[in-house]
C-alpha cells in the first residue's frame, strides 16, 4: 500500500527487477516500522493449551520496563488446523475449547484475535446457486463449527464473491453484480452494532479492499394490461 506497487511487481514476477525507487521505499518503511510493531510468526500445529502457552511466553517476554502488558494482536489461519489435545474427540470438541480459550485469554491479556475459519461444503449446493434467492447467502450454520465459535466472537463476518459462482443478482434483494471483483461482507454477528451487509471491491493492483456503495437492485417491470 505505501508504495502504490502491484503484488506481482513487488515478488519480481518473471525475475523483474523491482525499481530502484519503491526498493528504497520499502526499506524506508522496514526501518520507520521496526521499532513500533513486534510481529512473530507460529508455523508448527499446536493444540489450543499450546497456543495459550505461546501468547503467555510472548506477553512476559515483551512486557514494557514497568511490567505492563503490550497490546497484542493474534491472527490464527485457520481454525481447524489445530491439534485435537488428549480427551478431545474430534475437531469440534477441540473448536470448543479454542473459543473457551478466546474468551478467558481476551479478559486475562490486552489481546484481540482474528480467527479465520472453513465454510461448510454446503455452501456450494447447486440449489444455492440459483441467483436472486436467500440461499446466495452466508450464514451462521455455513461456518465450519459454528455453535463452539459463534457464541465466544464479538463479530463474525462472511466474506463472499458472486462472482465465483456466476451470480448476476444475488439475494432476494436481487443486487446486480457487475464487477466481478465485487466482495460481499455479511455481519452475521456484531456485539456492540449491527448485523448488515456491506459491499467492497478487490483491487489486485495494490492487494486491498475498498469499501463501496451498494449496488443497483433489479427492477421489477411492471405489465400493463388495458
Amino acid at each position: 500500500m505505501i508504495t502504490g506497487a502491484d503484488y506481482n511487481t513487488l515478488m519480481s514476477k518473471g525475475g523483474k527487477l523491482v525499481d530502484r525507487k519503491i526498493f528504497e521505499k520499502c526499506v524506508e518503511y522496514y526501518h520507520e516500522s521496526s521499532g513500533s510493531d513486534l510481529i512473530n510468526v507460529v508455523y508448527d500445529t499446536c493444540t489450543v493449551r499450546e497456543m495459550c502457552a505461546t501468547i503467555h511466553y510472548e506477553f512476559e517476554r515483551y512486557k514494557t520496563k514497568d511490567g505492563k502488558y503490550r497490546n497484542m494482536l493474534v491472527t490464527i489461519d485457520h481454525s481447524a488446523l489445530f491439534k485435537n489435545d488428549t480427551g478431545q474427540k474430534d475437531k469440534f470438541e477441540m473448536l470448543g475449547a479454542l473459543g473457551e480459550a478466546l474468551t478467558y485469554m481476551k479478559k486475562a491479556y490486552p489481546v484481540a484475535f482474528i480467527v479465520l475459519s472453513q465454510l461448510n461444503r454446503n455452501i456450494d449446493d447447486t440449489r444455492r446457486q440459483v441467483e436472486g434467492t436467500y440461499g446466495n447467502y452466508i450464514v451462521d450454520s455455513d461456518i465450519y463449527g459454528s455453535d463452539a465459535l459463534l457464541q465466544h466472537a464479538d463479530v463474525v463476518i462472511g466474506i463472499n464473491k458472486p462472482a465465483t459462482r456466476k451470480i448476476a443478482k444475488y439475494g432476494p434483494e436481487k443486487f446486480l453484480i457487475e464487477d466481478p471483483e465485487t466482495l460481499v461482507f455479511h455481519f452475521l454477528k456484531s456485539r456492540n452494532g449491527l448485523t448488515r451487509i456491506s459491499f467492497f471491491k478487490l483491487d489486485r493492483t495494490i492487494m486491498r479492499i475498498v469499501e463501496m456503495q451498494s449496488p443497483a437492485r433489479e427492477v421489477a417491470q411492471k405489465i400493463q394490461v388495458n
